[in-house]
């Protein structure tokens, strides 16, 4: 079943990313997430992606493939130019089952806080959403995307 969303709200569009968006979510994670957001900078991963273009590939198509796949994830477009100009990632997670592997590299200092969270036993459910992360293009930030992609 493929779930469809769309709605346009202050010069922005937002839907539902799918795989086909996968080049230009990739460039926005690469270009306007590690290259400036500073845990990324401080654990120096962008400079792990971009050492070996065949491994950054391999790695990122891996890892952010299911989450365009997961129909839960939304992008923004600007309304006018139709760029991809934001990423909200989330993907579920089911009791029992290991979590994905991560990007090589990836940051998981807040891991060590909520590792141990038993979310299925407190909750009583079966599945939980994951927000995975939000990265907003540096030239459309305080547009109110982050707001929107929390509901």
């Amino acid at each position: 079943m493929t779930r469809e969303y769309r709605e346009e709200k202050d010069g922005i569009v937002y839907e539902i990313a799918k795989p086909e968006h996968y080049e230009d979510a990739k460039r926005l994670f690469l270009n306007d997430f590690l290259e400036r957001e500073p845990l990324a900078l401080a654990a120096a991963n962008n400079k792990k992606f971009k050492t070996d273009e065949e491994k950054e590939n391999e790695d990122m198509r891996r890892w952010l493939t299911p989450l365009l796949e997961s129909q839960l994830s939304i992008l923004a477009k600007d309304a006018t130019t139709n760029e991809i100009i934001g990423l909200r990632t989330c993907k579920i997670l089911k009791k029992g089952c290991a979590k994905e592997p991560t990007v090589e590299g990836s940051i998981s200092i807040y891991l060590e806080d909520i590792k141990n969270v038993d979310f299925f036993g407190k909750y009583g459910v079966e599945e939980v959403i994951e927000f995975v992360f939000l990265v907003v293009k540096d030239t459309h930030t305080r547009r109110g995307y982050s707001e929107h992609a929390k509901s």
